[in-house]
């Protein structure tokens, strides 16, 4: 594999760009340049390539990673597309991968279930499923959410109490901020009706 360009980078001047058969392929300090004595048109064996891989670039993507990590919890997939972001290839992603896992710092499963007992007070089911959705949650986890989350229309009442008051809102606004939220139209209804009846003085 030939090393086709070393290009500096113009945000960061103390790192480089390097190009395998003009793809880019990783990014290296001018320090770790320097002790690698890399070149334009040295040719690079897999086992050398994977070295750097290993040694420089997968300790930087780790770091990361566990930033990432320290700022709030996060799926698989939101820390597979911030290391894509960041210009990391597919090896080195996994090999990340493969470690915050294997050190428990990464847990769809757990995600998965602190996340609807979290928001189970606060939105929708319907809501819940999307947003996991978006965060790469298996399906075979969006399955179990009926046995975490088991009463919708309480939710939806809770939801009502923290930000309506009968004598000011009225019925069809409520109707609307719930379906915002994701519940359905006969769900909706039904909730906003016992709400304003209970409420009534």
């Amino acid at each position: 594999m030939l090393l086709t360009q070393i290009n500096q980078q113009k945000k960061n001047k103390w790192f480089y760009d390097c190009f395998i058969n003009d793809a880019f392929a990783f990014t290296l300090s001018q320090s770790e340049l320097n002790r690698l004595q890399l070149k334009v048109g040295m040719t690079l064996s897999q086992e050398v390539l994977e070295s750097i891989y290993n040694k420089y670039v997968f300790k930087r993507a780790k770091k990361k990673a566990v930033s990432l990590l320290k700022r709030k919890d996060r799926t698989k997939y939101e820390i597979e597309s911030k290391l894509k972001e960041a210009r990391f290839n597919d090896y080195v992603i996994q090999s990340v991968i493969d470690h915050l896992k294997s050190n428990h710092l990464i847990n769809d499963k757990k995600y998965f279930e602190n996340y609807v007992s979290y928001y189970k007070t606060k939105k929708s089911l319907k809501k819940i499923q999307y947003d996991l959705r978006l965060k790469g949650i298996k399906r075979e986890y969006l399955e179990m959410i009926g046995d975490l989350y088991q009463n919708e229309e309480s939710t939806a009442y809770k939801l009502l109490d923290k930000k309506y008051n009968i004598e000011v809102d009225t019925k069809e606004k409520m109707m609307a901020y719930l379906i915002r939220k994701g519940f359905k139209y006969d769900s909706a209804k039904k909730v906003v009706e016992q709400w304003l009846t209970s409420n009534e003085k």
